[in-house]
């Protein structure tokens, strides 16, 4: 319950803020983004989307090494565009990830671990501003397709710089 309300005040919060813009400012269509991603099914990390119409497409790449092991999660979206306004587009997504952990077993041997998960649901794309936009989404996914499959709600968010 306190993540739905959470959520919901991070929604209301960065809604009035878009809207609080002035309504005169002409908005520039800019189709390429860089920024931060985190998603139980699309991955996390250093994000870049591409979204020149109705349809677009992003990729998450993250990789984290140290002396434990080795931790690389590669994710990409689809998104196709329902509704587009001035200060809010609606749009529906389908992503997934592959997360694949590298780490040694009890006997120093490395052990490699690999899991997909896919997710898909609506999601809105908030400009903060003429270059910043925050996009969250949320819906339903299957995690660890290989092994023993699993389902559940997801949530989905990136904050980009768009050029």
């Amino acid at each position: 319950m306190r993540k739905v309300i959470l959520t919901m005040a991070l929604v209301s919060i960065l809604g009035s803020a878009a809207w609080a813009q002035s309504s005169n400012e002409e908005m520039i269509t800019r189709p390429n983004g860089v920024g931060m991603h985190i998603g139980a099914t699309t991955g996390m990390g250093v994000s870049y989307r591409y979204w020149p119409g109705k349809v677009g497409a992003q990729i998450n790449v993250f990789t984290n090494m140290n002396s434990d092991g080795r931790t690389t999660r590669i994710g990409g979206l689809l998104m196709r565009e329902f509704i587009d306004r001035e200060r809010l587009t609606v749009f529906g997504y389908i992503g997934g990830v592959m997360n694949s952990d590298t780490r040694a077993n009890d006997f120093g041997q490395p052990e490699q671990n690999r899991s997909v998960s896919i997710g898909f649901g609506p999601g809105l794309d908030i400009p903060l501003g003429k270059i910043f936009s925050i996009s969250l989404m949320g819906g339903y996914g299957i995690y660890s397709l290989g092994d023993m499959p699993r389902t559940n709600f997801t949530g989905e968010a990136t904050l980009l710089y768009n050029f």
